[in-house]
């Protein structure tokens, strides 16, 4: 993520994603390719939420 948000420190407040390169949310209806998706990004994740 870089900029202002990593210039805080991790334990200075709840937000513990800051050392992360980016945040990526999959939102959607059912559906093959948001699975498909998923899976992909999930495999090179930081096994944050499931």
């Amino acid at each position: 993520m870089g900029g202002a948000c990593n210039r805080v420190a991790e334990d200075t407040t709840a937000f513990a994603h800051r050392g992360e390169r980016y945040l990526l949310e999959h939102i959607g209806d059912p559906d093959p390719w948001v699975d498909r998706s998923w899976a992909t990004a999930h495999a090179g994740g930081s096994e944050g939420e499931t």
